[in-house]
């Protein structure tokens, strides 16, 4: 139920339909059988019930993907293993990623770096902000996902100068949701701001007469 994407609660339902059994004995319960993919570190459990079609609260047991097979077995007792059926995968990932900012490059000190540490589903994406020191107000930078890292640049030229903080959050492919402050606060601009000056130069001569023996 649900589909097989990631979740972070270690919560399943599967379910299935049973055919018709006409005269024979009706199915009254179903055997389940846990494997890692590869058929790996297995766990089995049962549940019972007149016509069982469904498996409630089943529990992973630890975090990663798990492949479950169900038997079912009739009121007679019949039950054949080689009738199981074809798999489906329970994804659970109760961890949040962890996130840590990075120094910046001397060459760029524009850039913002966050590596983010996602052991289990994997990184889905994630957003890097900005605020103005006391602002309580806090800006989404244009962020983007370079294989474990979120990246974003801050336009300095375009900002006042002054004091500002940092904060990033990653998610996860579970819907966790990692967050982290950036240590310290930057003072913006972070480039050395240049300016040049431009004019033109001209020369003029000035011709006038003067008084004396010899003229002009």
């Amino acid at each position: 139920e649900g589909g097989e994407g990631w979740r972070s609660a270690n919560d399943f339902d599967a379910l299935w339909e049973n055919p018709d059994e006409g005269d024979r004995a009706p199915i009254s319960a179903a055997h389940w059988r846990l494997c890692r993919p590869g058929g790996t570190a297995c766990t089995t459990g049962s549940q019972s019930g007149a016509g069982i079609a469904r498996l409630a609260d089943l529990k992973a047991p630890e975090p990663g993907e798990w492949d479950l097979r169900v038997v079912r077995e009739d009121a007679a007792g019949n039950r054949n293993d080689d009738y199981a059926s074809q798999p489906v995968t329970l994804r659970w990932d109760p961890e949040a990623p962890a996130l840590s900012f990075e120094a910046a490059p001397a060459e760029d000190p524009t850039r913002v770096s966050v590596a983010v540490t996602e052991k289990i589903s994997g990184i889905a994406g994630g957003q890097i902000e900005l605020s103005a020191a006391g602002s309580n107000t806090w800006q989404a930078l244009a962020t983007r996902l370079e294989a474990n890292r979120l990246v974003a640049y801050i336009d300095d030229a375009a900002l006042p100068p002054g004091p500002y903080l940092l904060r990033s959050q990653a998610v996860d492919l579970a819907g966790n949701v990692g967050v982290a402050t950036a240590p310290q606060p930057l003072t913006l601009p972070l480039r050395i701001q240049s300016s040049i000056q431009a004019g033109v130069v001209t020369t003029r001569t000035v011709r006038e007469r003067a008084e004396g023996k010899k003229g002009r």
